[in-house]
């Protein structure tokens, strides 16, 4: 599934490239239209730092073969970008640690990576791959480490600030280009 999702993407951009590129007139335009496109978009770039209320709990943080520990903080790095407007990669690589009952130090006992990749296909829905991977530093643990893949549609039932409308848009950029042709 993984082959088929990455050669949708790879024949898009192909496929857009050779028509773009074949529209323009001299490099000048080339710039310009890039610009326009926004090739690479940053939207956010954080870190999230959480501490778990004492009622947590989650098997691969106490369950570990130390006795009395508890599940403490959580550390997630996040970096959520567009690729040419159509294609969103959302990254998160999360972190937890945990703390003896009484008091004192942890340490981290597991770190994982959950991404989302989607095209944006309208206003309102996108198709997405989601993997969720969540790993043991110091534990061997009776099962593979959790792991989930996924792929589907996500249904915007309102949503706020959609003001770089894609269908608007391509069709006055690909409307321009015509024009001057």
């Amino acid at each position: 599934m993984k082959t088929f999702f990455k050669s949708i993407v790879l024949t898009f951009a192909c496929l857009l490239t050779l028509f773009l590129f074949s529209k323009l007139a001299d490099a000048s335009e080339v710039f310009r239209l890039i610009d326009d496109i926004k090739l690479v978009e940053i939207k956010d770039l954080y870190i999230e730092f959480k501490q778990f209320t004492p009622d947590s709990r989650n098997p691969m943080i106490t369950n570990n073969g130390i006795p009395n520990r508890i599940m403490d903080k959580e550390i997630n790095l996040h970096l959520d970008m567009d690729i040419l407007r159509y294609l969103y990669f959302e990254n998160m690589i999360h972190s937890m640690t945990d703390a003896p009952i009484d008091g004192g130090c942890g340490q981290f006992k597991v770190i994982g990576w959950n991404f989302r990749v989607g095209i944006h296909i309208w206003k309102y829905i996108d198709l997405q791959f989601e993997h969720y991977s969540q790993h043991s530093l110091d534990n061997v643990l009776p099962f593979n480490f959790p792991m989930e893949n996924s792929i589907g549609v996500k249904i915007y039932i309102y949503r706020k600030n959609w003001n770089n409308n894609i269908v608007d848009d391509t069709y006055g950029l690909i409307k321009n280009i015509f024009e001057r042709n």
